[in-house]
């Protein structure tokens, strides 16, 4: 009986004893779940904090980007204005080469063409200064062979009026030519004289076989 009542006793101080750290382990596991749902609170608070950051920062990261996107566009953008100005500044300065070499060809050929005139000019005005003087002199001929001309022509003319004023053929001009004056001795005779006829009326009529 005794045995029985100090087990029942055991068993009643080991029955409050478990009870009372199931208590204690509740206790604690309350505490436990407690503190686990105020950090899971707290991580919630934390994990929204950190979303929203990552939020702003992944909206920052798109802005930055957005904008570093805008600035390589521009960037890339000026390079190629760039070398388009490069490559229209090589093409004006080819341009330019091309230009200052073709005026100077064109300076040598002009001064070339220049001495070649002035050369052909002196050698023009020489042979016009050599022609000048061969159509003087053969002028100056002409004139004399006029004058000489013209002198024969006033001669031939006074001859011709000379032989018209006579009134005789040219036959008995020749004839008469051909008489052998009549020499006197000592006679104080008078050789014929010709006669001048008088002024005619009637115009001479030429012989055309006269030569």
């Amino acid at each position: 009986m005794k045995a029985a009542f100090v087990i029942l006793i055991f068993l009643l101080v080991a029955s409050l004893a478990t009870s009372g750290y199931l208590l204690m382990e509740q206790s604690n596991s309350r505490v436990i779940i407690d503190k686990s749902h105020q950090e899971s609170t707290g991580l919630k608070k934390k994990t929204l904090e950190i979303s929203s950051q990552k939020s702003a920062v992944e909206k920052k990261h798109a802005q930055l980007l957005s904008a570093s996107i805008g600035i390589s566009n521009k960037l890339n953008e000026a390079v190629a204005q760039l070398e388009a100005a490069k490559s229209q500044t090589q093409l004006e300065r080819k341009k330019n080469e091309k230009l200052t070499a073709l005026n100077i060809e064109n300076k040598k050929n002009t001064s070339h063409q220049i001495d070649k005139l002035t050369s052909e000019l002196a050698g023009a005005r020489s042979d016009f200064n050599s022609t000048k003087i061969k159509l003087t002199g053969e002028l100056l001929d002409s004139e004399n062979r006029v004058n000489e001309i013209s002198n024969k022509l006033d001669g031939a003319s006074q001859a011709l009026k000379a032989f018209l004023s006579t009134g005789l053929t040219p036959q008995e001009i020749e004839d008469l030519k051909r008489i052998k004056p009549v020499k006197n001795s000592g006679l104080n005779i008078l050789s014929p004289q010709m006669l001048k006829p008088g002024k005619l009326t009637t115009p001479i009529q030429l012989n055309p076989k006269t030569p």
